[in-house]
């Protein structure tokens, strides 16, 4: 039966209201600098028109980074918060499998509804709950707010089929020059999955990885699609540090609201998963292209939450992180004895029995029972969810990660490895950095504890106070 436009839920000032609350919290403000679409149809996530594949490219202003104050000036919503609570329902709606008898209740009341929503928005989920809630609580959610849903589901499936078209063409490019790419992190689900295009993943940029040997020859290929560099980090950083890099500076094109970013490896320490390794197992899928194999991209995942953002340092618990992994989990051709194995094998016990349990306590994932969570695994879980309720142990634990990043070095290592420098002169390089940058990491350190000391004072305070008054 035909609908009116009054009907259209685009249409509706309440579910138009509800949208733009969502698409500025999940980076317009901060990414592209612009307002919201006029028409939701035509539209994705970036608040620009979207290429039409019989059009060619949008023609808007470039991309303009701003800063996350100016979202959150205009927005009200900040950087990504929740409390644990809201953290804890908001898995339970996106656990695989059958539904928990106790999240459809919880969903029922607006305070608790809206913060999980919130909280999907400010982790670009917002895609991955309307695919969980209209698998398993179709019924315990108003029709505004599905609706809500289903437009950002909508607009991220076109925003995904844009962003494989630019693959492909850049697979293409790369094809002609006898170039291969593996398409890294939410490329793989994308070019994986051929009929939905993994509408559930948001994705800002498009991660590749080439053979080391093919990585200075990617910038010609880029620049003949019409990409261009963001920025001139040789002039603002030195061409040594810029050159010192595991991936080129991020592209854009015109007022494409996307980056690609060219690896040649996956992160400051190439040998937890190298290059080579991913380019041996890795499978053909389009001319130019190929994804990895899937214990490959889970590892990929680990390391991306638990050493590239510090999860187990810094007690960060990203959910769009943590629900990746659990997505492969849940894979059939996931071969989990060989992902824990490699872990093992290069030293990331601690950060694979962390994401484990994170799968276990939040997503109900079953493992086999040698992978069962440790009781310092479980630990972890807690402390991660308690600093959301706090934010005075999730600055300490922030800053406590980046004097500890401080100590580590990996730029400088990373330096050494591409220079094949032996053990010795690895080592020798590391301690010498260590060296130069003690002063500043004890006075890091000396900072960290007075100020951190004054700041659970003050909420503790708060706290008192707040107890007081309401006895």
């Amino acid at each position: 039966m035909a609908t009116s436009d009054a009907d259209d839920p685009q249409n509706r000032p309440d579910v138009w209201q509800m949208y733009r609350k969502r698409a500025h919290a999940i980076g317009i403000a901060e990414k592209r600098g612009g307002g919201c679409p006029a028409k939701i149809g035509s539209t994705g996530h970036c608040g620009a028109r979207l290429a039409d594949r019989s059009q060619g490219p949008p023609t808007i202003q470039p991309a303009v980074a701003t800063t996350a104050c100016a979202a959150e000036a205009s927005t009200g919503i900040g950087p990504a918060s929740g409390s644990a609570q809201d953290y804890r329902v908001l898995c339970r709606v996106l656990a695989p499998g059958p539904p928990s008898p106790e999240v459809g209740p919880a969903l029922c009341d607006p305070a608790t509804l809206e913060a999980v929503m919130r909280l999907a928005a400010q982790e670009h989920l917002s895609p991955a709950l309307h695919q969980a809630v209209a698998r398993n609580f179709p019924a315990d959610i108003p029709k505004a707010q599905r609706a809500v849903l289903a437009i950002d589901y909508a607009a991220n499936g076109r925003r995904n089929r844009m962003i494989r078209d630019l693959l492909v063409e850049l697979g293409s490019a790369a094809h002609r020059r006898g170039i291969e790419l593996v398409a890294l992190k939410g490329c793989q689900w994308l070019l994986e999955d051929t009929e939905t295009l993994a509408a559930w993943r948001w994705m800002l940029d498009i991660d590749v990885l080439v053979e080391p040997a093919n990585y200075r020859t990617m910038p010609a290929a880029l620049a003949e699609l019409g990409w261009a560099e963001t920025a001139d980090r040789g002039r603002l950083f030195g061409r040594r540090r810029a050159d010192s890099h595991y991936h080129l500076a991020p592209y854009t094109r015109g007022s494409l609201p996307v980056f690609i970013e060219v690896h040649r490896h996956i992160g400051w320490r190439p040998n937890l998963l190298p290059t080579e390794l991913i380019f041996a197992h890795r499978r053909g899928v389009a001319p130019g292209l190929a994804v990895a194999e899937p214990w490959h991209a889970a590892f990929h995942s680990l390391m991306h939450w638990q050493i590239q953002h510090g999860g187990l340092r810094r007690l960060q618990a990203p959910l769009r992180n943590v629900f990746e992994f659990v997505r492969y989990l849940e894979r059939r051709d996931l071969d989990l004895d060989r992902l824990t194995a490699h872990a093992e094998r290069v030293g990331l016990q601690r950060e694979r029995d962390a994401a484990l349990a994170f799968a276990v306590e939040l997503f109900g994932i079953r493992l086999p029972a040698n992978l069962a969570p440790s009781a310092a695994a479980r630990r972890h879980v807690a402390q991660c969810l308690a600093i959301r309720g706090s934010p005075a142990l999730a600055w300490i634990a922030g800053e406590r990660g980046r004097v500890l990043a401080m100590w580590d070095c990996k730029r400088a290592m990373y330096r050494s490895f591409l220079e094949d420098a032996g053990p010795a002169h690895m080592a020798v390089a590391l301690w010498a950095r260590r060296l130069i940058r003690l002063p500043l990491m004890l006075l890091s350190a000396l900072y960290l504890v007075v100020l951190g000391s004054a700041k659970l004072a003050r909420e503790k305070l708060r706290a008192r106070g707040a107890e007081a008054s309401h006895p």
